[in-house]
């Protein structure tokens, strides 16, 4: 439990840095381009990504025009994409002490599966740019995570 508090704190206060008072929405918009939440079949409005967009200079409209269309894409081939260097690397719950997340579960709420995907595809140059901000913090999160155990 020590190990997830301290992974914990240590994103909440690099999050704090970053957004501010304004984390939440950006954490709730976050997990809109999560592998898990793509596979649903909702449709993204502006609405589900503004705030995000807004704090990285990013067209809204554009984004969800292009992540709409990646969405049955990804829902289709998400099996495809080799994420075994992952899986092998997320630590088993019990040898975490806490970061309970197994490699199956840390994929559906990671970016990394649909990072991976795009980079296969040309189509989304503004969606692969999203991706990009979202993998350095989804490595972030990894990285304090492993090395609290």
């Amino acid at each position: 439990m020590n190990v997830y508090l301290t992974a914990m704190d240590c994103l909440l206060v690099d999050m704090a840095s970053r957004y501010g008072d304004n984390i939440l929405p950006v954490v709730r918009q976050m997990m809109v381009f999560s592998a898990g939440n793509l596979q649903t079949m909702a449709d993204i409005t502006e609405n589900d990504v503004n705030v995000f967009c807004e704090k990285y200079c990013l067209n809204s409209r554009e984004v969800v025009r292009e992540l709409n269309s990646f969405r049955p894409i990804f829902r289709d081939n998400h099996h495809l994409v080799c994420m075994t260097d992952v899986i092998s690397n997320v630590p088993d719950s019990s040898e975490a002490q806490g970061c309970d997340a197994t490699g199956d579960r840390w994929i559906q709420q990671t970016f990394l599966q649909p990072y991976r995907l795009l980079h296969q595809l040309s189509g989304f140059p503004t969606l692969l740019t999203v991706y990009k901000v979202l993998k350095v913090l989804c490595c972030s999160v990894f990285t304090i995570c492993h090395s609290l155990v």
